[in-house]
């Protein structure tokens, strides 16, 4: 029982179509971009990384209904006289990991069209440089996120098999909120190699370091 019903089979027809057709493409056609989709893109015309892409911008949607979901679904459908920090550990973890989904999914659909547009004109309005910058932007955070879920569940089974209450409750949500926010800001170490400035480079590396604080905290 979500908040948005409709929007939640939105989201699982999104799935089914975008799944089918990257089934599809991988099945009946080679995509010879990398696991990245670097390479390639800029010869245009490449029917293989305009469907795979396609199919890309499908499941990308279908998290961002997904999420949008859950975070309204956690707030709003709360039992009544329950706080936000007496929901279970494991919400927390689905609450922070669908808002980074909501906050960098977007970014990554923009940068799909873009490079199907790319692919159709070959016009030169995706460059390697700005692509390696908008995909990074994504998939560094979308990496990163996966410790939330881990936390989560794990934060459940203890409790759950010891039979003892969740130790630094607190402490652990604002980990989960610290984690989820430096996410969305240090997938420039990725850059180093590619004409980042040095100020930037240190910058990156400060706020990559800073996210082992609220992981040693949880642990």
């Amino acid at each position: 029982n979500m908040a948005f019903p409709r929007l939640n089979l939105a989201g699982f027809w999104l799935f089914s179509v975008g799944g089918l057709l990257a089934l599809i493409t991988m099945l009946t056609r080679t995509v010879d971009s990398g696991w990245a989709l670097y390479a390639g893109f800029g010869s245009g015309g490449s029917a293989n990384v305009i469907l795979i892409s396609l199919a890309l911008v499908l499941l990308s949607l279908s998290s961002v209904f997904m999420g949008i979901n859950i975070v309204v679904s956690i707030r709003q459908l709360r039992p009544a006289g329950m706080s936000m920090f007496e929901i279970p550990l494991f919400l927390w973890a689905l609450f922070f990991t669908a808002i980074v989904q909501m906050l960098t999914l977007p970014v990554a659909v923009n940068t799909l069209i873009l490079l199907v547009a790319e692919q159709g004109t070959s016009t030169g309005i995706l460059d390697p440089a700005l692509f390696r910058s908008l995909s990074w932007a994504y998939v560094y955070p979308a990496a990163l996120i996966t410790i939330l879920a881990a936390i989560g569940v794990v934060s459940e089974l203890i409790p759950a098999f010891s039979r003892k209450a969740a130790h630094a409750y607190k402490s652990t949500v604002f980990s989960m909120a610290a984690i989820a926010f430096l996410t969305l800001f240090s997938w420039g170490q990725h850059l180093f190699a590619g004409g980042q400035s040095a100020p930037a480079n240190a910058v990156f590396s400060l706020l990559n370091l800073a996210i082992f604080l609220p992981v040693l905290v949880l642990i």
